[in-house]
């Protein structure tokens, strides 16, 4: 028996170890595993799509996307061929190439004007674009039809405080969209992110303490999770406190040293404190992650 076929024999352990690190937030670990199946098997459809997941919450976008299409077809993004086209314009969105991830959006609302998280998707990409009217109008459009989704709340409250700096009329969506992201989680990352968004919105409006009092609220849901101690450190960071920035990015990636943008906004925080040795590392360290796990 040769050492190929006796490997072969190995691809269902390794889909399953990749699908364990994957659901235990070693997302590294899941890129390994899947590339070692898609190396045995190009054709093996699961190992794609959990590649392409892994790499998705590495933040590693333009190599998500290889994976997604690795076998011309968008197998396996999502429950539905809708839902696989929403979630294949909004990867194209987060990589900047917001005009094709516009065309695939525009085109799922068309096919199924009903589905609320295309809604949502096409408003994050008519932001992207700077048509921040309408994509108020994509994110109210999302609530209407599913006033329970924790996306489309989040989405719309956020889009209520940049444009209007109200926090009167942004926190019942907050509250809504958080309620029901505790209440039915969609997966261990959702839910941080969330906040994240909300945090965010406060912070382009120059309300950082309510972007403190949300972050905090992260924190003490999610302890064990990488996001609120990034999103802290950026916070620090805003308030000139680079110190303190780097206590908080610090336990950021003891959590998850696997995210570059945390290493990259440490190098930034160094460069701050002039301490351009661990800047250096830092940034090194961010540029390696993200040429890493190509597939």
């Amino acid at each position: 028996m040769s050492w190929q076929t006796k490997s072969s024999l190995l691809v269902p352990n390794f889909v399953q170890e990749g699908d364990i690190a994957f659901k235990t937030n070693r997302f590294a670990d899941a890129v390994a595993f899947f590339q070692m199946v898609v190396s045995l098997d190009p054709d093996h459809s699961v190992a794609w799509k959990g590649l392409g997941d892994s790499l998705t919450r590495l933040r590693q976008w333009g190599d998500a996307e290889k994976a997604y299409v690795r076998t011309g077809t968008l197998v396996g993004l999502g429950e539905s061929p809708i839902d696989n086209l929403v979630q294949y314009g909004d990867l194209l969105v987060r990589m900047d190439k917001v005009a094709d991830g516009m065309t695939a959006l525009q085109l799922s609302v068309r096919l199924d004007p009903s589905f609320a998280p295309a809604w949502t998707a096409y408003g994050n990409a008519l932001t992207a674009r700077g048509d921040v009217l309408e994509a108020g109008g994509a994110y109210a459009e999302a609530v209407r039809l599913d006033p329970d989704s924790p996306d489309a709340n989040v989405s719309y409250g956020a889009w209520l405080l940049i444009q209007d700096s109200n926090d009167l009329l942004a926190e019942p969506y907050f509250e809504r969209g958080i309620a029901q992201e505790l209440s039915h989680p969609q997966n261990e990352d959702a839910g941080p992110w969330l906040f994240q968004k909300i945090v965010a919105a406060y912070w382009s409006v120059g309300h950082l303490e309510s972007a403190i009092t949300w972050n905090r609220r992260a924190m003490a849901q999610y302890p064990d999770h990488f996001v609120p101690y990034y999103m802290a450190g950026l916070t620090a960071m805003r308030q000139q406190e680079y110190g303190v920035a780097v206590q908080w990015l610090t336990q950021s990636l003891v959590r998850n040293d696997r995210n570059p943008d945390t290493h990259e906004a440490l190098a930034e925080a160094y460069d701050h404190l002039q301490m351009s040795d661990q800047a250096r590392v830092e940034r090194e360290m961010a540029r390696q992650l993200r040429g890493a796990a190509r597939p």
